[in-house]
């Protein structure tokens, strides 16, 4: 059994065991990008704020898929996670997108 809200912070950059199942499993198999509803069984993990800056722990960590994981790195597009599951999306223009287990929400505000 997997308890997502009693998942221990890993000592380095690798994600392993457990938590990569915890991880998959926060986000439903899905990739956390805006709009996309792509799953993901075979996908990469990535730290929302990068190691070492960020903990590899379930609450910084996503499995997006590859595409979108290359987008994240090598774009303008950034990302915040607030609570575990919940992705914070700005895109270069400024335009914020919220997703979580219910989809892809637009934020009024920028």
């Amino acid at each position: 059994m997997i308890d997502l809200n009693d998942m221990p912070i890993a000592d380095g950059y690798e994600v392993t065991g457990r938590l990569c199942q915890a991880d998959f499993l926060k986000s439903a198999g899905t990739c956390p990008f805006p709009y996309c509803d792509r799953l993901s069984p075979h996908a990469q993990t990535d730290h929302t704020i990068s190691y070492p800056e960020g903990p590899t722990a379930l609450g910084n960590l996503s499995c997006p898929d590859t595409g979108h994981h290359r987008v994240k790195t090598h774009s303008d597009w950034r990302l915040r996670q607030p609570f575990p599951g919940i992705y914070v999306w700005k895109d270069p223009f400024g335009d914020i997108s919220v997703v979580d287990g219910r989809g892809t929400h637009r934020h009024a505000d920028r």
